[in-house]
């Protein structure tokens, strides 16, 4: 469900660039160099254009988050600049980036980041995944971390990173842990028993000018009318660009318990999805129940992991 340049709002090229509406912009050339001019420092090694985060921990990482913007995702892995459109948004997501890089080390997960955003975002297709595992497989090379490239992803797609995250997503089912879309321009449509296991989270901006939030919407509707289970949740009076407290609270939540779910141990394995053993939510009222208890239309409800994940569910919907 893909958008087009039509229905991105006019504005400053500065928001442009966050929104990922290509608004007449042709995606740059890919550069493939990305084992080139590897740089180490501490736990982050800088690939070209990508950049990676290794945890602390000795026996390694047991999952991969690959966060595509958007904002310029390297900024979770290094520090460096987001690209905000406004200084007070740079702040909350430098702020946020260390939170991620904390949830990092203390979940023995590694973070994968990219400068590409905006017009230059990756652009959905196999070209782009293969870019992806070559930079983890020359993370993998820099740092001595055997089979880097092949732990389960965790993506994380925000605004125009989210059609490059959703197709991975539907090509690499059987390595993808959990996907979590952010102001999403695009959402995937699971048809495979081994897309379906894939759990999805979609969290909206109430006053985005830039995403068609009904589009996302029928997204969410259909997927879990089809048995993925995914949740949708619309945060009140927020744009496009808000990283508020509440959302960032609401996205490791669900990371944690996406991981806690699915990852088999400390195997690199994954767990099928059982839905019976997560929580819904009622998209009309925010109450959350166990699924045995949830006396409402399943198929409609709001799939969740764990109970607090739900609890965050129901508090970035604003009930």
């Amino acid at each position: 469900m893909r958008l087009s340049a039509a229905m991105c709002a006019p504005g400053l090229a500065a928001l442009l660039a966050i929104s990922g509406c290509d608004n007449g912009f042709a995606p740059a050339e890919l550069d493939r160099g990305v084992t080139a001019n590897v740089q180490a420092t501490g736990g982050v090694y800088q690939l070209g254009e990508f950049a990676l985060y290794l945890p602390a921990a000795a026996d390694g990482p047991r999952a991969v988050i690959v966060a595509l913007g958007g904002p310029n995702t390297k900024g979770f892995v290094t520090g460096e600049p987001f690209g905000a459109p406004v200084p007070a948004v740079e702040a909350a997501l430098q702020a946020y980036g260390q939170s991620v890089r904390q949830f990092a080390e203390e979940h023995r997960v590694a973070i994968l980041g990219v400068s590409r955003f905006g017009p230059t975002s990756l652009p959905d297709g196999v070209e782009s995944d293969q870019l992806i595992l070559d930079a983890l497989r020359a993370g993998a090379e820099a740092s001595g971390t055997a089979g880097l490239a092949d732990l389960p992803i965790l993506l994380y797609g925000i605004s125009g990173g989210s059609p490059e995250a959703s197709g991975f997503a539907t090509r690499h089912p059987g390595q993808v842990a959990g996907l979590f879309l952010k102001v999403p321009i695009e959402a995937p449509t699971m048809t495979t028993e081994l897309q379906r296991q894939v759990p999805v989270f979609i969290a909206l901006a109430e006053f985005d000018a830039f995403v068609d939030n009904a589009a996302m919407q029928a997204a969410f509707a259909a997927n879990r009318a089809n048995g993925a289970p995914w949740a949708i949740a619309m945060e009140p009076g927020v744009p496009h660009h808000a990283i508020t407290p509440v959302h960032q609270g609401a996205t490791l939540a669900w990371m944690d318990a996406v991981l806690g779910r699915r990852l088999a141990g400390g195997s690199g394995l994954i767990r099928n999805t059982v839905q019976q053993s997560g929580w819904l939510g009622d998209p009309s009222t925010g109450r959350i129940s166990p699924w045995g208890a949830y006396s409402g239309d399943r198929s409609a409800a709001n799939w969740l992991p764990t109970k607090e994940a739900a609890e965050h569910w129901r508090a970035l919907s604003g009930f």
